[in-house]
C-alpha cells in the first residue's frame, strides 16, 4: 500500500467524501439507501439477533459508511447497542468521522489512525468489518491476502465482512483505462502498470487547484475477489448494489482460519522483483 499516494489521492476528493460539503451529503443519503438494501441480506438479518453489535469501519475516512449502517440498524431495532471502531491513515477524515457520527448517533465513535494491514494490532473482535467506498482497491492481490487472513481472525462467532467492489470488467466497458474524470473535477490518468504487484499507477490532477498526486490502485473483478475471498471463509455471498450495474457487495463469515505470514509475502515478491523491472 501507498499510504503517502492514498493521502494525496483523496486531499483531491475532500467535497465528495466530506458529509459536510454538498457533495459529501449526496453521498451520505445515498448510503442511507445502500445500508437498507444491505441489512436485508440474510447474513446480517441473522446477525442482528446480537443485543450489542460492534462495527468496524475499515479504510473509514469520513464514517459515512458505517454512520449510514448504524442509523438504518437503530431506526429498524431501537433496542441495539452499537459501538463503531473508525480506522483510517487520515487523521482529518478521522476527525470529521467523529463528529459527523456523533451529531447523526448521538454517540462517541472510536477513530484510529493505523495501516489497515496491521488491524491485528488491536486485538479486537467485531461483529461487522465494513470495507465501504471501494476502499478494496488500494490493496494488491498480495496485500490482499495479509487483509484476509487478518480480518478471518477479528470477527466474531456470528460475523461478517462486507466489501464493496467496483468491478473492473464494467470500467473497462465504460472506458476507464487510460485517461478518466472523476467527481472534483479530478482528471485520472493511467501512467504504468507493476506486473508483479498488479497494481496501475495513476496521476490524479484536480482542475483548477493546482493540486496532483499519484495512487496505486488494484482494480478487482468481483468474481476473482470472491474467488479469494472464498479461500479464507466458508460462506460467500454476492449481493449487486442496488442502482449501481458495476458495483457489487460481498459477504464472508465463518472463517477457515488460513494464515499468510507477511513475511513470506515480502520474500515472493524480493525473489521474483528482478524479472518485473
Amino acid at each position: 500500500m501507498d499510504l503517502n499516494g492514498i493521502n494525496e489521492y483523496y486531499r483531491m476528493f475532500d467535497r465528495s467524501w466530506n458529509p459536510y460539503s454538498e457533495q459529501g451529503y449526496r453521498h451520505y443519503i445515498r448510503s442511507l439507501e445502500v445500508m437498507k438494501y444491505i441489512t436485508k441480506h440474510q447474513f446480517v438479518k441473522e446477525l442482528l439477533d446480537k443485543r450489542e453489535i460492534k462495527i468496524l469501519d475499515l479504510c473509514g475516512g469520513c464514517g459515512i459508511g458505517s454512520t449510514a449502517l448504524a442509523t438504518v440498524i437503530l431506526k429498524r431495532l431501537t433496542d441495539k447497542h452499537i459501538s463503531i471502531t473508525i480506522v483510517d491513515i487520515r487523521n482529518e477524515a478521522l476527525s470529521i468521522a467523529k463528529k459527523w457520527a456523533k451529531e447523526r448517533l448521538g454517540i462517541d465513535v472510536e477513530t484510529i489512525m493505523l495501516n489497515a494491514l496491521e488491524i491485528h494490532k488491536l486485538k479486537r473482535k467485531y461483529d461487522i468489518v465494513l470495507l465501504y467506498g471501494n476502499s478494496i482497491s488500494h490493496f494488491s492481490p498480495w496485500d490482499s491476502l495479509i487483509l484476509f487472513s487478518t480480518l478471518s481472525d477479528i470477527i466474531t462467532d456470528k460475523g461478517i465482512v462486507i466489501i464493496e467492489n467496483v468491478d473492473v470488467g464494467s470500467l473497462l466497458l465504460l472506458g476507464y483505462k487510460h485517461i478518466w474524470t472523476e467527481k472534483g473535477p479530478v482528471v485520472n490518468i493511467h501512467t504504468s502498470y507493476d506486473l508483479l504487484k498488479g497494481t496501475c499507477n495513476r496521476l490524479c490532477m484536480a482542475i483548477g487547484k493546482g493540486k496532483k498526486g499519484r495512487v496505486s490502485l488494484h482494480f478487482w473483478y468481483t468474481a476473482s475477489l470472491g474467488a479469494l475471498l472464498y479461500c479464507f471463509f466458508k460462506e460467500l455471498s454476492i449481493m449487486m448494489h442496488p442502482w449501481e450495474l458495476w458495483t457489487s457487495y460481498i459477504f464472508a463469515r465463518n472463517p477457515r482460519n488460513m494464515r499468510i505470514r507477511k513475511g513470506d509475502i515480502v520474500n515472493i515478491l524480493g525473489r521474483h522483483s528482478e524479472f518485473c523491472r
